[in-house]
């Protein structure tokens, strides 16, 4: 049986979003080092780096928005799916009584016409 933590997934949304919001401190941070050292003669190797590592990183937190997007669709399709399912049983509940109901109302009339005739 599927067993799904709604609450737990909304945790670790809530840390993939603390996650992002490090991942863009830290672009802007190499952008603004980068930018920095571009005006400093012999850190052309130093400022080369920074730009592999800000699109190493970039990368890293386009894959992380991915992930945060699929998270919150999962999520979603979850929440669907089970709204589903809780109005499929108590429809099937409802028809369920008014099956009974239907029973006991024929058994109360055949009393009835019993005690007419």
């Amino acid at each position: 049986m599927l067993a799904v933590s709604v609450s737990r997934l909304f945790e670790v949304y809530g840390e993939l979003e603390s996650i992002r919001s490090a991942l863009y401190a830290l672009i802007e941070r190499i952008t603004s080092v980068s930018s920095a050292l571009l005006y400093l003669s012999g850190m052309e190797t130093a400022v080369v780096q920074l730009r592999r590592a800000l699109a190493t990183v970039d990368d890293e937190l386009r894959k992380l928005e991915l992930l945060m997007q699929a998270l919150d669709t999962s999520c979603r399709y979850f929440k669907v799916c089970e709204s589903r399912v809780m109005d499929e049983l108590e429809g099937a509940a409802l028809s369920q009584r008014f099956y009974k109901s239907g029973f006991v109302e024929l058994d109360e009339l055949v009393k009835r016409l019993a005690n007419v005739i």
